[in-house]
């Protein structure tokens, strides 16, 4: 204890061994100075005076001087039970600087006969089981997790966002002026390909109507067409026909005429195969040993069955006069060809056609491709004023856009300061508390309740929220109250 009385009054101990009375028992105590120990007071024999005395450590003293003397170790008298308080205000407010471990009864026994009265805790023997976090820190960092700004993060997004129909005009126009400059560029070889035709249209035609798939235009006429390829097919078919007499008229020309000058319009039949009994009558027939002689034996025909008799008698050889055949060979060819010569007109005719309907169709498609090439180069000049028109307005867009991000930002950024400000000022002092192992017995307490941790106060407002102040502080509210 650091008072005791003498002489009715509280002293302090002056010197080791100086005797004086008990404030509360009345019994005598004697003072214990030195380097070592603090100064005190100490019962000259045990005696159990106040049962809720505890060893006094320097922690206890040290908050006990920060005090007026008047306030330290007041002796209080409640219904025959008397205790030292360790700070009593002449207001009746009681602080008590607990050290050592205490349980929940005696918590609520001492604020039942202190009354109104201050719990001060020292955590230096578990400051390593708590912890303080500062709730204006959790605030602020919640607030700058997120409470983001939409233009501050993406602000390109944004631009983007506001700007982008014009973005679409701009590209819809560049799609116009890339159409219309293709569209240009495929009339002028349309107009070349057309006046590659004009320039030669015998050829053309030629190459139209041999194989009309493999000219590059869009020109039909099937009409004509029709006519002459029917008339193409016929004259092929003459031909044919042609060529099959030609053929028969070169095999009767290439035998043997008979040497004898009366029978020298007859031919020496080689192959029997050829023989047609049917024309028995062209047919001769000599004996082989008389064939050089001037009257060699020579038999005519008069039926078919007498002509097969000789086809293939060794002893005879058939002769015949093609004289006939050949005439009618010769008539069919002539008749064929002069067909021909007549469709061939017709086809130069109609040739002569085709080409003037393909020049006057080239023609009238080269005047529309004309026409469109004059409209489409005059609008390109208003497609490029436009786009000029819309690269300024995209221009002044992405300018607005900016300086409404900017006001944006700078909205959210005084909001954002506000929010801080706010959090600062409602949040000052206000920390949580985190237990590793929990001390429950404190939970007992209703009074006023401080904990000191590195050397500052942390007063319980509830459950594990405290507030921050510094001891001048406290000092001065215990002093006022």
């Amino acid at each position: 204890m650091q008072y005791a009385i003498l002489n009715n009054k509280r002293i302090v101990p002056p010197s080791s061994g100086f005797l004086a009375i008990c404030q509360i028992c009345g019994q005598p105590v004697r003072a214990y100075c030195g380097e070592l120990n603090m100064d005190h007071w100490r019962h000259v024999k045990l005696s159990n005076c106040d049962l809720w005395h505890s060893h006094e450590t320097p922690w206890h003293r040290e908050w006990k001087l920060l005090f007026p003397e008047n306030f330290r170790e007041v002796v209080i008298e409640n219904e025959n039970e008397i205790h030292r308080a360790d700070i009593k205000t002449p207001k009746g407010l009681v602080v008590e600087f607990q050290n050592s471990p205490i349980s929940s009864l005696e918590i609520r026994v001492r604020e039942k006969f202190y009354g109104q009265m201050i719990w001060v805790v020292n955590t230096d023997e578990f400051k390593e089981n708590i912890s303080f976090r500062s709730v204006v820190t959790r605030e602020l960092s919640n607030l700058r997790r997120y409470d983001h700004n939409p233009d501050i993060e993406a602000p390109e997004k944004k631009m983007k966002k506001a700007c982008q129909p014009i973005s679409d005009r701009i590209d819809r126009n560049k799609i116009d002026i890339f159409t219309l400059e293709n569209r240009i560029e495929w009339i002028q070889n349309s107009i070349s390909t057309i006046d590659g035709f004009l320039n030669d249209m015998t050829q053309f035609t030629r190459d139209y109507i041999k194989n009309r798939n493999r000219v590059d235009t869009d020109y039909y006429n099937p009409k004509i067409l029709n006519k002459l390829n029917i008339l193409k097919t016929r004259i092929d078919a003459f031909n044919r026909d042609i060529q099959v007499l030609d053929k028969n008229i070169n095999e009767i020309d290439s035998l043997e005429n008979y040497p004898l000058q009366n029978l020298s319009e007859f031919k020496i039949i080689n192959n029997n195969k050829r023989v047609d009994p049917k024309n028995y009558r062209e047919y001769r027939a000599i004996k082989r040993e008389t064939l050089l002689q001037i009257f060699p034996e020579l038999i005519s025909f008069n039926s078919e069955f007498q002509l097969k008799a000789y086809i293939n008698n060794p002893n005879f050889v058939l002769i015949k006069d093609f004289r006939l055949q050949l005439q009618n060979l010769n008539d069919k060819k002539m008749f064929l060809e002069n067909k021909i010569i007549k469709r061939d007109k017709t086809v130069s005719l109609i040739d002569e056609l085709f080409s003037k309907d393909a020049t006057d169709y080239f023609i009238s498609k080269k005047v529309k491709f004309q026409e469109e090439l004059i409209t489409i180069k005059k609008s390109l000049p208003n497609l490029e004023e436009k786009r000029i028109s819309l690269s300024f307005e995209l221009d002044i867009c992405i300018q607005n856009a900016v300086t409404e991000a900017a006001k944006s930002n700078k909205k959210f950024e005084d909001d954002f300061k506000k929010k801080e400000f706010s959090i600062m000022k409602e949040y000052k002092g206000l920390y949580i508390l985190y237990w590793k192992y929990r001390h429950k017995s404190w939970d007992a307490a209703s009074q006023i309740f401080f904990l000191e941790y590195n050397g500052f106060l942390y007063q319980l407002q509830r459950d594990v929220l405290f507030k921050k102040i510094e001891k001048k502080e406290f000092i001065e509210f215990v002093t006022n109250n």
